[in-house]
């Protein structure tokens, strides 16, 4: 039995060596009186005598009687204290004083330095951060000369005598016993003082309009001048920005020529100015500038007053010339018109166009140059326009016809409106002949129905009968017309009257019956006609009764009236439209134009086929009127059919019809093909004849309505005039069995129930559609494997084996087949019957579910390595599964991680890899027959050991010159048992320990020498070594000195040499 322990003995003071200016030996010696076992020894510092709180910066354990203090503060008293402790307490020592060397100051500050006037700066500082030592004195560098040194206390010092706005450069010293250290320097200027000295002005011309300056800086600027240069002349004083800068040449722009100005510089700073001496200068001669336009006094159609005005800035001395220029555009010539004029400023300028602009610009010069003016537009007065070319034939719709005109080529002012004449076609004589024809072709869509919409260039146009110009021959039909075009221009008397027209007997439009296949919307080809000839005489308008309401601006021009004879119409419309539609003609005819070269134009056109007539040069086929002008056929282009019947439809067959119809009362045109639609359904028929009008019609779905209609097309002359589709005829095929069945949809719900369920036939062909639902059973493995074995070889048969049974029979789209057996294949198959018969789907397999498992399988496992195990288990029997297996589930649990791998029914054995060594893994194995899983069967593995992993880097600590010791943890995942740890000084093996232990001492080493140390860890399986930890051995006195030679030179020199 052992007394318990006391703290230690009385220590002494421990003894302290300084090795540098920062570093202290601290060396003790063992207590006396140890009082039990001596654990650890512990070093407090602390700054000065002892009075500040002390440190702990050493606590060991192994021991050792001797610490260097490290990194300390030159020329700092220091006090140390050593505790020694054992089990009972601890024991302190008196303490022990040492300073340290002083060294040169550290972190001397930048002084502040304050401008106190334009001749003097205060300078200010304080202590170094780091004075390492005792600070002797202060001293002030000035411009990199030493202005003060002293040991005054005193942190400040005034520096006087230096010239205004001067910099300087100010750097602080601070001195100890061992030297001085300096702080960074600091730049900084004294305060402005007013500017001292003359400034020297320089001007040169450049041109004209601009000069140059230049000036010099004042001997004595006393800080940051700004330069300001100021100009005077009659209109004021100008100021310009001169910079910063003084002896470059500055441009002055924008001055006027032939004038005197005086300029002065000024440079300023912040407390006064002083300014250059005033010079006067001229600026040379130059062009006149500042002409105006010139400007319009008086305007007639063949003639201009022009005046001007003298220039603003004559630029020179001396009379002005003036000239007068003229163009008619940009890009024409300049006429010149007045030369060399002294003091004219006026022009008449005749033999002018009419209603034409015309460009004039001034010019002024003198002995210096010559100035033009801008350039001015001014128009003559209009007049009467020049004639009219004939109007062209555009468009010939079919209800209407459109004529298009060109304005004047001399319209010779603006033209307010055009006035277009319809008036009746004279008879001739003797037919003529078509000369000078020319056909353009232009497509559009007609207006229609009985309310046409005016089509663009007729807005605003007014329409005004008048009484027959002379009578039409006996060969012109009724309904035959003229149309003439005259012109008015700006300022004509004539006005645009209401419309008032007496028409001639014009039977019914056609267009306004309505029914099927009747055309909206035609497209037709107009030819224009261009001819020589005379057109009769124009009487003067004369209102034979009111007016009447109509949708159209000549509507009532062509409907019926009791007044057989022709009239003529007039029609006005603005000045900007170039053509005119006149609406509501009839589609589909033929008519005939008649174009005089110039003058007013002619159209004749024929509403009705004419009768026909045996007269010699009439064309039978169209309108004929008789005029001195040539005549040119127009025919229009094909419309839509109209009065097309509906089909008759034979039904063959259930999936057969045949379809016959008749051509279009109305054919608009060329048929060019029919197409027959179901609707769906469209097939194309290309025969015009009317004896093939039928088509035989196959592939159509049996029981099923359809609507049939015929689309009949027609065409002419090179172009489509559109198709009209029939009324529709109802037609119903016939029945016939069910077509299109679906496969059936098994659900197995349990181990007794199937749930089957159906769609309708795609197809179903004709009326009262019934399901029935077939069953019979094809295997019962259960049942089988329930014989026993000595009556294995002739089972009894299933009463429902391989027989069809009918399961349900009726209307619903589901059944729910209830008390089969468990895990039994089953054959279904549908019936789907009608009126006219039945047709049978596709046969489909289904089995029920299996039931629940009876015994887990049998499960073992055995290591492969230190990362994998191999797994084996036995499938159960179909008893004892109550079914076939499905599945595998295999689960992998450790302290770790966890897993569940499936397999497929062959598999019965795997390889589980990537595992952890030295692991006990826990395997479970379970079975599934799609319905149900067994219960677990579970199995212990423990993988083998491996490699170890995570061994971190070993932490060295310094012993003394010739000593370190080796401080490590375990590894992370040790991966097995460790066997031993092995240390390694670069890269030699040195030494080993037990797992038992942590650390190792490296003895036997150089002082202050590097080396590198690893620590490897062991298993049974393999070795892993850590990475390298670098280390360096506390440095010891020098050895092995050798002894120095000396040399005698003189009586007073002697060299001697060591070797190291």
């Amino acid at each position: 039995m052992l007394t318990s322990q006391l703290p230690p003995g009385p220590l002494h003071v421990p003894t302290l060596t300084l090795l540098d200016s920062r570093t202290i030996l601290v060396e003790w010696s063992r207590p006396s009186q140890v009082n039990g076992v001596l654990e650890f020894y512990s070093v407090f510092l602390s700054h000065g005598d002892g009075g500040a709180a002390a440190a702990l910066v050493h606590n060991s354990s192994e021991l050792l009687e001797e610490h260097t203090l490290r990194d300390l503060t030159p020329g700092t008293l220091y006090t140390v204290t050593l505790a020694a402790c054992t089990g009972g307490g601890c024991t302190v020592s008196p303490p022990g004083r040492a300073q340290t060397e002083e060294s040169t100051p550290e972190n001397v500050p930048a002084p502040r330095v304050t401008p106190l006037s334009p001749n003097a700066l205060n300078v200010s500082w304080t202590a170094p951060g780091t004075p390492n030592g005792v600070i002797t004195s202060y001293g002030l560098w000035l411009d990199g000369a030493l202005i003060l040194n002293s040991s005054s206390s005193l942190g400040f010092f005034v520096v006087e005598g230096l010239s205004a706005w001067s910099q300087h450069v100010v750097r602080l010293q601070a001195c100890t016993a061992r030297g001085c250290g300096k702080g960074p320097m600091v730049e900084m200027r004294t305060l402005q003082a007013a500017p001292e000295g003359p400034i020297l002005l320089e001007l040169t011309n450049q041109s004209s309009r601009s000069l140059r300056a230049r000036w010099t800086a004042p001997p004595r600027p006393n800080g940051n001048l700004s330069y300001t240069l100021y100009c005077m002349s009659e209109g004021g004083v100008g100021v310009l920005d001169g910079g910063a800068e003084a002896g470059s040449w500055l441009s002055v722009t924008d001055l006027q020529p032939h004038t005197n100005y005086i300029f002065w510089i000024r440079g300023c700073n912040t407390p006064g100015c002083v300014e250059s001496l005033p010079l006067n200068v001229t600026t040379p001669p130059a062009a006149p500038d500042g002409l105006s336009p010139p400007t319009l006094v008086h305007r007639t159609r063949t003639s201009l007053n022009v005046s001007w005005s003298a220039p603003a800035h004559t630029n020179a001395p001396g009379p002005l010339r003036y000239s007068l220029q003229m163009r008619t555009s940009p890009q024409r010539p300049v006429i010149r018109l007045l030369e060399n004029a002294t003091a004219t400023f006026s022009h008449h300028v005749a033999g002018l166009s009419p209603y034409t602009q015309y460009m004039f610009r001034v010019g002024a010069s003198h002995t210096y140059g010559r100035a033009l003016g801008p350039w001015a537009a001014m128009l003559t007065a209009e007049d009467s326009p020049g004639p009219v070319d004939s109007p062209a034939v555009s468009r010939l719709h079919p209800r209407g016809v459109t004529i298009t005109w060109a304005p004047p080529s001399q319209p010779n002012g603006i033209i307010i409106h055009y006035t277009l004449h319809l008036s009746p076609a004279f008879s001739s004589s003797s037919g003529s002949k078509p000369s000078s024809v020319s056909s353009i072709s232009s497509t559009l869509n007609s207006s229609s129905g009985r309310n046409p919409s005016r089509l663009p260039g007729t807005e605003g146009a007014n329409l005004t009968s008048s009484p027959d110009l002379g009578s039409t021959s006996s060969l012109t039909p009724r309904g035959v017309s003229l149309i003439s075009m005259s012109t008015v221009p700006t300022g004509s008397n004539d006005s645009s009257s209401a419309i008032q027209r007496t028409t001639p007997d014009f039977p019914q439009n056609p267009s306004s019956s309505s029914g099927p296949g009747i055309a909206d919307d035609d497209q037709i080809e107009a030819t224009g006609v261009s001819a020589s000839g005379q057109g009769p005489a124009s009487n003067p308008p004369h209102p034979t009764g009111p007016s009447t309401p109509s949708h159209s601006p000549v509507a009532g021009f062509f409907s019926t009236a009791s007044d057989s004879r022709s009239s003529r119409l007039s029609v006005t419309v603005p000045g900007n439209a170039t053509s005119y539609t006149f609406l509501d003609l009839p589609p589909y005819q033929t008519y005939s134009l008649q174009l005089p070269l110039k003058g007013s134009l002619h159209l004749t056109f024929t509403l009705t086929p004419p009768p026909r007539c045996s007269c010699p040069g009439v064309d039978q086929s169209g309108a004929m009127a008789h005029w001195s002008g040539p005549w040119v056929n127009v025919t229009t282009r094909p419309s839509r059919p109209a009065g097309l019947s509906p089909p008759r439809v034979k039904v063959l067959g259930p999936e057969s019809l045949q379809v016959t119809w008749s051509p279009p009362l109305i054919p608009n045109g060329e048929i060019h093909g029919y197409e027959i639609r179901l609707p769906e359904a469209r097939i194309s028929h290309g025969g015009a004849d009317a004896s093939d009008l039928n088509v035989t019609i196959t592939d159509v779905t049996p029981y099923t309505n359809y609507s049939i209609t015929v689309l009949a097309c027609s065409n002419g002359g090179g172009h489509v005039g559109g198709c009209t589709e029939s009324l529709p005829t109802p037609a119903t095929t016939f029945p016939t069995i069910p077509e299109g069945l679906e496969p059936l949809s098994v659900v197995a719900v349990s181990e007794s129930f199937l749930a089957i369920s159906w769609e309708p036939p795609s197809r179903p062909n004709g009326p009262n559609v019934r399901y029935k639902l077939l069953r019979r059973k094809t295997h019962q493995p259960l049942a089988i494997a329930a014989v026993p074995r000595v009556t294995a070889a002739s089972p009894p048969p299933s009463e429902d084996l391989h027989r069809w049974l009918r399961v349900y029979s009726g209307t619903k789209l589901f059944y729910q087949d209830k008390g089969l057996s468990r895990f039994t294949s089953y054959h279904y198959q549908l019936v789907v019957d009608n009126d006219v018969g039945s047709s049978s789907g596709r046969i489909v397999t289904a089995v029920t579910m299996a039931g629940v498992p009876r015994h887990p399988p049998s499960v073992s496992a055995r290591a492969v390595n230190h990362t994998a195990v191999r797994v084996t288990w036995t499938q159960p029997s179909l008893q004892d599964l109550q079914g076939e297996v499905e599945s595998y589930f295999l689960t992998i649990t450790s302290a770790r991680s966890s897993q569940i791998l499936a397999f497929p029914p062959e598999i019965t054995s795997t390889v589980i890899s990537d595992l952890w060594p030295s692991t006990t893994y826990l395997l479970s194995a379970q079975v599934s027959n799609g319905a149900h899983n067994t219960t677990k069967a579970t199995v212990n593995v423990t993988t083998e050991d491996g490699e170890p992993d995570g061994i971190s880097a070993p932490e060295v600590v310094p012993v003394n010159g010739s000593a370190v010791r080796v401080l490590w943890f375990p590894p992370l995942r040790p991966n097995g048992a460790v066997t031993g740890y092995y240390i390694y000084l670069n890269g030699r093996l040195h030494g080993s320990v037990d797992n038992s232990s942590g650390s190792y001492l490296l003895g036997d080493l150089l002082p202050f020498t590097v080396y590198n140390v690893q620590v490897e860890v062991c298993t049974v399986y393999a070795c892993a070594r850590s990475n390298i930890t670098q280390t360096t051995t506390v440095e010891d006195l020098p050895a092995e000195l050798a002894t120095p030679h000396a040399h005698v030179i003189n009586p007073r020199i002697l060299v001697t040499r060591t070797q190291t």
